[in-house]
């Protein structure tokens, strides 16, 4: 009877024995958790929060505003005096034009919605006299001019014609002023009657600025 008994037992711990190394191997299996690696950094969310982008509205109030010289569609300014301060001259012209320095010389461009002209110190080649100033269109213009007029002023001569160029009319305004002991052309060339009757009032109301 004991026999048997110790028989049995020595049976149940064979069985048993397999078990247990299988679920050693079982735990031996399990995958190991890496640490995190030295050096790596943890990412905390902000505190003060995502920030927020800028709505267009924000970037318009922003945006720094331009210049706009597109005149077109414009309507005539009121007449104020503009001042041309490299030359030392002021004249009366439409107060939306601007007045800008010319690339060489001491001259300067007068531009605004109907305005258009360049005043300059007056050099040795531009004309002193009206019929030298018509000899000279003429010479340049050789398919021919049109409309002469000219007029004496008490310090110089105002002049205007006009020609065909390949776009239509051109209209062309010569003046020529002593000022301040100081000669001084002012000309232009535009598309318009208009335009033309405009430079050649602001040429004619030029004056020494006080």
């Amino acid at each position: 009877m004991r026999t048997r008994t110790i028989a049995t037992l020595i049976a149940l711990a064979a069985a048993v024995g397999p078990l247990a190394c299988d679920k050693k191997e079982e735990k031996a299996e399990a995958p190991k958790v890496e640490p995190p690696k030295k050096g790596a950094e943890k990412t905390e969310p902000s505190k003060d929060g995502p920030k927020a982008e800028p709505t267009d509205e924000k970037k318009a109030e922003v945006a720094p505003s331009e210049p706009d010289d597109d005149f077109s569609g414009a309507a005539p300014a009121a007449a104020g005096l503009l001042a041309l301060p490299t030359l030392g001259l002021a004249g009366q012209g439409a107060s939306d034009a601007r007045v800008s320095e010319a690339l060489t010389g001491d001259g300067v461009t007068v531009l605004g919605a109907t305005l258009m002209a360049t005043v300059e110190t007056a050099s040795d080649d531009r004309p002193k006299t009206e019929p030298e100033a018509k000899k000279n269109a003429e010479a340049t213009y050789t398919a021919g001019i049109r409309n002469w007029k000219a007029e004496a002023l008490p310090d110089g001569f105002a002049a205007t014609f006009e020609n065909e160029g390949d776009l239509g009319v051109n209209y062309f305004v010569n003046v020529r002023r002593e000022l301040g002991g100081k000669a001084y052309w002012c000309a232009t060339t535009v598309a318009s009657a208009e335009e033309q009757a405009a430079a050649l009032a602001f040429c004619k109301s030029l004056s020494v600025k006080a």
